[in-house]
């Protein structure tokens, strides 16, 4: 993850709200990626696997609602959680590392999806925006 974090900064990407997962491992992801962002810790973005569908629920409506509010003019939302999260919402299950990328178009509206990058991609991308 910290890989992650050095290429959106080389590539100038503003985060202005990092929210994390409670848990032990997204927790650490965010302070290694963003060491200089103070997360928030919103226990309603913790996945475990053995949730019943009930208690998936709230998860899943906190996610929509991240992805869907729109953020100030010239900045990011960036949610570190878990892939279930997002296979819950909308049926993809990203790899590690993989920063998914949506608009937000409101809570009304929801998000769209706009693409995945690979953490090993995000060089190749680095190089590209250079020339």
């Amino acid at each position: 993850m910290a890989r992650v974090g050095d290429a959106i900064r080389k590539a100038n990407i503003p985060i202005s709200e990092l929210h994390v997962s409670p848990m032990c491992r997204a927790r650490e992801s965010a302070e290694a990626a963003f060491p200089a962002i103070t997360a928030l810790t919103d226990p309603r973005l913790i996945y475990l696997g053995n949730f019943t569908d009930a208690e998936k629920a709230p998860i899943v409506a906190r996610t929509r609602q991240l992805l869907s509010m729109p953020v100030p003019s010239g900045s990011n939302r960036l949610v570190l959680a878990h892939a279930p999260n997002l296979m819950d919402l909308m049926g993809y299950f990203p790899k590690e590392g993989t920063l998914v990328v949506f608009r937000p178009l409101g809570e009304a509206a929801g998000f769209e999806y706009i693409a995945s990058i690979p953490a090993a991609q995000w060089g190749e991308l680095l190089r590209q925006g250079q020339k």
